[in-house]
């Protein structure tokens, strides 16, 4: 059977075939010599299970046994055969598990390689665990000048020793050219050196991830007389025991991080807005900051860091300040009705809204609904007219019925008709029926871009109504609509989550497909009729 001639372009085929599931490529490999080479380049492009690479070798003594050992040393020919097919088709090695159990086979390829790279095409290295071998460590292997990026993670307390400095000098002298760092080990005080020195010895360092240190003064001052001019990505990475809070002693000394565009970390706002102080980038696209609770940030945290983010970066186009736990003991420390000083405002966005232009991507997380209106909402989609996420205060842990300003379902009319490009919104609105609108004689523009509508623990009591207010404003394809609490124990947000409107938003998504199913054959009936018009009024006139 001849293939068809697109499939004879192989470019047109490796794309084809890298959208394929690994059992399909497997087949492929026996289509033909051009296929097989894609198949195999795609199947092998990515290793992430390490008994894929070690059983190229041999095989296994017992698949029962707690470690991945071969029945006999490998031979010459299984050596050359890895070195014609496999050798130059990984591109990257990220394994998910431990090394523990292929320990020994590891061994066993260290001892039989030649002197040249083991994988010479390999651009990232990924490695999970650390067993404090120093140079012994499986990971030294795998490295060579080619490689670009390179990640650790240990999530266990990593014992920094004399090991631990080599392994360091390792990475440093044989992956010197090094562009991307990831270092997501236990935040011990006593590796920031040790780090530190590693950053500094690696002069095309651009994007670099630290682990969440409680006090990172000696990484961050060492980095702004070094490397930061350098850095267009830096991250604070996060572990599950990542300390509250962290301290940024000393005051600026001068401006650094000039080329920074990407910052994300995971600490408290005080921090980040210390941190912001001390970065002077021009370029600055993306901020990211993830605290652990809400209860740790008031509100004077999140207006001074909203404050020092707008007049620092006007570059801005994505900004996110939210929480890693949403646990139902932080509520026991939130008041019922807290003042509205309390409550995010729209003067709190004045900064953003009067430096920052271009931004596309706004998620502010709140333990309090907003102290907004529908007009607050016009006001900022005027602003910013290039919106494709918004999510503000969508996941309020206390719902305050009776405040004083509130958004309703007309808030959605102003992004549908000011942000043409919105895809992501998030709001906590009042669907009730006292709040509902009434779309019946305005013009509205429809949402073209709509994927995702996101409303939180909202309430609602006529699910019909607010279908048909939603229809008026969807274009024909239809977005996913969710709803319920990311606190970890809704009820305790509202017993009426799960006991009344649970049930209600998903009749309004029932109702809202057959609506919008209804207007579009209405909509080609019309234009049937219309066409059926013209062509009636041509035959008269003729």
């Amino acid at each position: 059977m001849s293939v068809p001639r697109p499939l004879q372009i192989l470019e047109i085929l490796r794309n084809i075939l890298s959208h394929c599931e690994d059992q399909t490529n497997l087949q492929n490999v026996l289509v033909c010599k051009s296929w097989s080479e894609i198949a195999l380049d795609v199947l092998w492009y990515e290793v992430t299970d390490l008994r894929r690479f070690v059983a190229l070798f041999g095989r296994e003594t017992d698949d029962r046994n707690s470690t991945w050992e071969y029945v006999e040393t490998p031979s010459f020919t299984s050596w050359q055969r890895f070195e014609k097919v496999y050798q130059n088709r990984i591109r990257k090695l990220a394994p998910r598990s431990p090394d523990t159990k292929y320990l020994p086979a590891l061994g066993v390829i260290s001892k039989i390689r030649t002197g040249s790279p083991l994988l010479p095409k390999l651009h990232t290295l990924e490695w999970f665990g650390l067993s404090g071998a120093g140079l012994a460590e499986p990971s030294v292997m795998f490295m060579h000048e080619s490689v670009r990026a390179f990640r650790v993670d240990e999530l266990s307390h990593t014992v920094f020793t004399s090991s631990f400095t080599s392994w360091c000098e390792a990475v440093s002298t044989r992956m010197p050219f090094l562009d991307t760092l990831t270092f997501c080990v236990s935040p011990s005080q006593k590796c920031q050196k040790l780090l530190l020195a590693l950053a500094q010895r690696l002069p095309n360092l651009k994007n670099l991830h630290i682990p969440c240190f409680r006090d990172p003064s000696v990484m961050l001052l060492g980095l702004q007389d070094k490397i930061a001019p350098k850095l267009t990505t830096f991250e604070i990475c996060s572990l599950d025991n990542h300390p509250p809070t962290s301290v940024l002693k000393g005051p600026p000394q001068y401006p650094a991080f000039n080329d920074l565009q990407k910052l994300t970390a995971y600490c408290t706002y005080s921090f980040a807005t210390q941190l912001s102080r001390r970065i002077s980038s021009k370029s600055m696209r993306d901020i990211d900051v993830i605290s652990m609770d809400p209860d740790l940030e008031t509100s004077e945290n999140v207006r001074g860091l909203i404050s020092q983010i707008a007049s620092s970066f006007h570059t801005l186009k994505s900004l996110a300040l939210t929480f890693t736990r949403l646990k139902s003991c932080v509520l026991d420390h939130m008041p019922l009705y807290p003042s509205v000083d309390v409550l995010v405002q729209l003067q709190d966005l004045y900064p953003l809204l009067n430096n920052c232009k271009n931004i596309t991507c706004l998620e502010l997380h709140s333990p309090y609904p907003p102290s907004l209106d529908d007009a607050d909402i016009e006001t900022i989609c005027r602003s910013w007219p290039h919106l494709e996420t918004f999510r503000l205060c969508h996941q309020p842990g206390r719902l305050l019925p009776r405040r004083e300003k509130r958004l309703t379902l007309k808030a959605l009319s102003h992004f549908s008709f000011h942000c043409p490009d919105i895809r992501t919104l998030g709001l906590y609105v009042d669907a009730t029926r006292r709040y509902i609108p009434d779309f019946t004689s305005v013009e509205l523009e429809r949402f073209q871009n709509l994927k995702n509508l996101e409303f939180g623990p909202s309430p609602i009591d006529n699910p019909a109504r607010v279908a048909q207010c939603l229809a008026q404003l969807c274009d024909f394809e239809l977005p996913t609509i969710t709803f319920g609490s990311d606190w970890e124990n809704p009820d305790k947000v509202s017993v009426d989550i799960n006991t009344k409107w649970k049930d209600k938003w998903e009749a309004v998504q029932g109702a809202l497909e057959v609506m919008i199913e209804m207007q579009e054959k209405i909509d080609k009936l019309e234009k049937e009729v219309e066409s059926l018009r013209s062509e009636t009024g041509a035959m008269l006139w003729a």
